[in-house]
């Protein structure tokens, strides 16, 4: 989704991009110390995160619905969801 975002114009500042690409490193070590401690923990705060980024990319997705289908799909999307690599879905 990163990815997706980035190609609708995400990635237009460096200081995004720089900011989008270290914040996922930082959640991905924030995550491991919580496993350490306790896999229960970092498998709870992990849920809440997903569920808000579905909230948060739902509320973006009703909001900019005519500007989204007004655009083509990135090529990135296309390439992840019509490409002969089907592995991609795991």
């Amino acid at each position: 989704h990163l990815l997706t975002f980035e190609a609708l114009g995400g990635d237009r500042s460096w200081l995004t991009r720089f900011l989008a690409q270290h914040a996922a490193i930082v959640y991905y070590w924030m995550l491991v110390t919580m496993w350490l401690l306790s896999p229960t923990l970092a498998y709870n705060f992990s849920e809440l995160i997903e569920a808000h980024a579905v909230d948060t990319y739902g509320e973006f997705a009703d909001a900019n619905e005519e500007l989204m289908k007004s655009l083509p799909a990135p090529g990135i999307s296309l390439q992840y969801y019509m490409g002969s690599d089907m592995y991609l879905y795991d």
